[in-house]
């Protein structure tokens, strides 16, 4: 399945991924009780989007492309700040805020989406970016690599 690999922008699937998830939610079981639920989502929104945010900054700091579809674009290996943590805030986010919206929809099988979205990812996405940060970064990737987890 190589030809799924680096073809889907996690941005794109992200956002499709918001209305499949309401789409299948099953509204006959709640899993939680509405009052902590909205708190504990929007802990995770806000987590997720502010995790993005510094992403985003860190990536214009270091002047190298955010879109992930061709990782040879990356002048730079970006290390520092959140990237000391993650070396996939982005999709740490994104997954965050699909979190979010699944325990808003209080719906076992929107939930389920999430680490389906995060296999994905990891599969299709995420490994084929670490073999060409490898390649084009040989001396500095596997270093950073050993340092931080990929996703937490």
């Amino acid at each position: 399945m190589k030809k799924l690999e680096l073809k889907v922008p996690p941005l794109l699937l992200f956002l499709l991924s918001i209305p499949l998830m309401w789409l299948v939610r099953d509204q006959q079981h709640e899993l939680f009780s509405i009052s902590w639920l909205s708190l504990l989502a929007l802990f995770f929104a806000v987590s997720g989007l502010l995790i993005i945010i510094l992403a985003v900054i860190e990536f214009r700091r270091q002047h190298t492309t955010v879109d992930p579809r061709d990782p040879n674009q990356s002048s730079t290996l970006v290390c520092e700040g959140i990237f000391k943590v993650t070396r996939n805030p982005m999709y740490l986010g994104f997954s965050l805020l699909l979190l979010a919206w699944g325990m808003l929809l209080s719906s076992m099988l929107s939930l389920l989406w999430v680490p389906l979205f995060m296999a994905y990812l990891n599969q299709w996405q995420i490994k084929p970016e670490e073999r060409l940060l490898r390649q084009k970064f040989p001396d500095q990737y596997p270093a950073y690599r050993q340092r931080v987890r990929r996703w937490l």
